[in-house]
């Protein structure tokens, strides 16, 4: 599970636990953003 972006960013900022959970809870947000307009269309 190599994410480009998430290396280069633990690259520039020393990535602690608190910033995993942070950026996961902004990824499966911004996830379930995009997948709501899909479900209309079903």
């Amino acid at each position: 599970m190599s994410n480009p972006i998430l290396n280069l960013k633990s690259k520039i900022i020393p990535t602690t636990t608190f910033e995993h959970i942070f950026y996961r809870d902004i990824y499966i947000y911004l996830l379930r953003d995009i997948m709501r307009p899909l479900h209309k269309y079903e």
